[in-house]
């Protein structure tokens, strides 16, 4: 059941990316991180737009399952605001403890595992 809320959640964010962009394949969480330490400070803050807008799509995906009867994706506290620069962190240091999940998929999807983590939903 979790699996499918998931994939659910990562194809209404990839969904949602691929109307708001030009149609392109999304890189790995690796290369992802390469290219946003090997940018410029304006390419940079272009991929902490992009990262911001997935993470926005997840948050909204989140607010839709509790009417679904659905389990949350991940539970931040309600007064946080994530930067960028914040979710380029969470990502990297995902990608530090498992380094496999760099390769394996989209960086969308490993930043719903890493926000996962990051932000445990605890049974009320």
């Amino acid at each position: 059941m979790r699996l499918r809320v998931l994939l659910v959640a990562a194809g209404w964010v990839c969904g949602g990316c691929l109307l708001s962009t030009a149609v392109h394949a999304e890189m790995d969480a690796a290369t992802f991180l390469k290219r946003y330490d090997e940018a410029n400070p304006a390419t940079q803050k272009y991929m902490e737009t992009r990262i911001g807008d997935i993470e926005n799509g997840m948050s909204w995906a989140n607010a839709v399952l509790p009417n679904r009867n659905q389990p949350l994706i991940f539970c931040p506290p309600d007064s946080l605001v994530l930067t960028g620069e914040q979710l380029v962190d969470i990502l990297r240091r995902e990608i530090k403890e498992e380094p496999l999940e760099g390769t394996l998929g989209a960086y969308p999807a490993a930043l719903i595992i890493a926000l996962e983590k990051v932000f445990p939903c605890h049974p009320k």
